[in-house]
């Protein structure tokens, strides 16, 4: 009886597959394919399968009856899914599947809705025409149904739009800029981002780049710059090869010159000349200008320049090499000219304009000038990095010494000027054994090492002499830079080095410096820098001199004196520090006023007191003597209680430490809180050098 079921229901099967299934389309719903497992029982009903539809849609929802792919549009496609019945199956899961050589799926799942539809998106892939398939599946209820659709794509058409200038309006001038664009569509539609190259070429001029890929909007840009020697009009051409066919779109740009903006000063090959009065100095340097437009760019065109002196540059001699005053000259395809200047007897600035006629556009040199050449006696220094050495009877302790000068203008004096110098305590090494040339800026540096040899002075004054040729000071009335009869000036005799610090000239212990330097046997004014008594010529101005400057360094002691000066205060105490050297030539003059001297603000019981009252005033019964050498530069101060238990404080001291210029003693006050026992208490004062020799005093 079973057999004879099974037979009716595969008869029935026959029947329904013969008469085409009760409708609907047969080449699109599939079902399953026939199940290896054993056949289903009487109650499986047939209608229980569920059917899947296909089909391809544009971007407005309407069926694409032919199936086929535009570039560059939108479509969808479309998977209806119902049950025997006819019933939407609402949020099923359908999956679908497309051949990657004819379109694309940027999604390829979705939900049934309401209705029982998924879509998703398709879009064409590639330029060559291409025929597949797209397929939807989806399962229910262990029963897995799909849908396929015929797809196809036609050969791409790529199209190269116009060539534009779009910012453009009217002519490009010459060394200005403007963006090129073109458009490439596919089918119509913008090409996607980076699917296309566009190459680019310009007749003249420069691109900022020679391709250029398509952006998001299916645009190639790149920017043309115009130059000066282009010729009116330009052509600029974008091409676009695809599948053998190449593409052209040509534009055509007209030129125009380019609009002078500035003129710039470049350079002066020498920015301080020397007065043509010196021989052999450099009297003459090479002035530079430029013809630039708006972006900087120099003017290629050729463009005749007007060039004048001004009023002070023609007054102080100042002429063009041409012994002119004005000229015209003619810019060479970099837009500049240069020009040559030559210094006349009057140091001076130097101004030269120039003019560009048409446009109006000018610039004026700057920072060049004539100096007079000479270093002046009163624009000449010394000085020393350290003026206080921890050196007394040790060797081959440094200090730098730098020696400054300029002419009366105060423009430096011309480089490589040679400086001497003569010192004794000590050896001297620059540039040239013990000499130095100065630089650029007018200066020079030698390096002083300390020599402790017999001659060397017991009491640590050494004494620098630094001198070159120059010029004496003068008062410039009329203001033309000439020295004239009537305009007053300090007369320089023979220089002589101050071995012994007091300003007197001493034939006896005192060398005289006179190489080079003028007889004169007038007397010499008290500023002569110093001079040896008559020997200045007081009847007329000279410019042939040996201008001066000495330096005076301390070769000190490693220990310190320290001694107090005047009576303690509640508030605190002063007290002298100086080295330790006891030369008789050091001694201060106990008698002399202390107002008079670096005493003055130590507070004494007495009525304008003597250094020596001070003493007193301190409870000295012998009158101690001091000394008057600097400790070594930068040897330190410090003041602290010696008394166990006391309430008085130490506040400090008003100075901490040597100063790098000092080279006399100098007086130092101890502050203290005010306690009551500030006057009785002992309190140490503490000075270390350098080289970590400390001296304590207590009191």
């Amino acid at each position: 009886m079973h057999l004879i079921k099974q037979m009716i229901i595969i008869t029935i099967v026959i029947t329904l597959i013969a008469c085409g299934g009760g409708g609907g389309n047969p080449g699109t719903p599939m079902v399953s394919a026939p199940s290896t497992d054993p056949a289903p029982s009487a109650d499986v009903k047939a209608e229980a399968i569920p059917s899947l539809s296909l089909s391809v849609l544009d971007k407005d929802k309407k069926e694409v009856t032919n199936h086929t792919l535009s570039r560059g549009a939108d479509y969808f496609l479309s998977a209806t899914l119902l049950d025997s019945k006819g019933q939407a199956i609402p949020y099923a899961l359908v999956t679908f599947l497309v051949d990657g050589v004819v379109a694309t799926l940027p999604v390829a799942a979705a939900l049934t809705n309401a209705v029982g539809v998924a879509q998703v998106l398709i879009k064409s892939a590639g330029l060559n025409a291409a025929a597949g398939s797209a397929t939807a599946t989806s399962k229910e209820d262990a029963v897995s149904v799909s849908g396929t659709v015929a797809i196809q794509t036609q050969d791409a058409v790529v199209a190269l739009g116009d060539l534009s200038a779009p910012s453009l309006n009217g002519a490009l001038p010459a060394n200005q800029s403007v963006n090129l664009q073109t458009t490439v569509t596919v089918d119509g539609y913008a090409a996607p981002k980076d699917a296309f190259k566009v190459e680019f070429v310009a007749s003249c001029g420069d691109l900022s780049s020679n391709s250029a890929a398509t952006d998001a909007s299916g645009q190639a840009r790149v920017t043309y710059t115009a130059k000066a020697e282009c010729i009116s009009p330009v052509k600029l051409t974008a091409a676009l090869a695809t599948a053998g066919l190449t593409q052209k779109k040509e534009l055509s740009i007209s030129l125009a010159s380019a609009t002078p903006s500035a003129i710039v000063f470049v350079a002066a090959t020498v920015p301080t000349m020397v007065s043509k009065r010196v021989g052999g100095a450099n009297s003459q340097s090479t002035l530079t200008f430029k013809l630039i437009d708006a972006s900087g760019n120099a003017i290629q065109t050729p463009t005749e320049l007007a060039l004048s002196l001004d009023d002070a540059s023609k007054k102080a001699g100042v002429l063009f090499d041409d012994g002119t005053d004005t000229k015209r000259k003619t810019t060479g395809t970099e837009g500049a000219i240069s020009v040559i200047v030559k210094a006349g007897n009057i140091p001076s600035p130097v101004t030269v304009t120039v003019t560009e006629p048409k446009s109006g556009v000018n610039a004026s040199s700057w920072g060049v000038a004539v100096s007079s050449g000479k270093a002046v006696q009163d624009q000449v220094s010394l000085s020393a990095d350290k003026s206080s050495l921890e050196a007394f009877k040790i060797d081959n302790v440094t200090t730098t010494l730098t020696f400054s000068t300029s002419d009366r203008f105060g423009n430096p004096v011309p480089a490589n000027a040679q400086v001497n110098f003569v010192t004794r305590g000590g050896v001297i090494t620059g540039s040239n054994n013990g000499t130095c040339q100065l630089n650029a800026s007018s200066q020079c540096s030698v390096t002083f090492r300390s020599l402790n040899g017999t001659g060397s002075p017991q009491n640590g004054r050494v004494t620098v002499l630094a001198y070159m040729s120059g010029e004496e000071s003068f008062t410039d009335k009329n203001g033309d830079g000439v020295w004239q009869s009537g305009e007053s000036f300090v007369a320089l005799g023979k220089p002589y080095f101050d071995a012994n610090w007091n300003g007197i000239y001493e034939p006896t212990v005192e060398q005289v410096i006179a190489s080079g330097v003028p007889q004169g046997t007038g007397l010499c004014p008290t500023e002569s820098y110093p001079s040896v008594p008559n020997t200045c010529d007081t009847s007329k101005w000279r410019d042939d001199v040996l201008v001066r400057s000495s330096h005076f360094l301390v070769m000190a002691t490693s220990n310190a004196a320290i001694t107090k000066v005047g009576a303690r205060k509640i508030d605190g105490f002063w007290v002298w520090i100086s080295d330790a050297n006891t030369d008789s030539t050091l001694k201060l003059v106990g008698t002399q006023l202390a107002s008079n001297t670096v005493f003055k603000d130590v507070v004494s019981t007495s009525t304008n007191p003597t250094i020596n009252t001070l003493l007193s005033d301190a409870g000295y019964l012998s009158i101690p003597f001091l000394y008057d050498n600097a400790m070594p530069s930068g040897s330190t101060i410090t003041a602290s209680m010696d008394t166990g238990g006391a309430k008085c404080t130490v506040k400090g001291t008003n100075i901490d430490k040597f100063p790098s210029n000092q080279i006399s003693g100098m007086l130092v006050f101890v502050r203290l809180g005010s306690e009551a026992d500030c006057t009785s208490v002992g309190v140490s004062v503490t000075v270390k050098s350098p080289g970590g020799v400390s001296t304590t005093s207590t009191f």
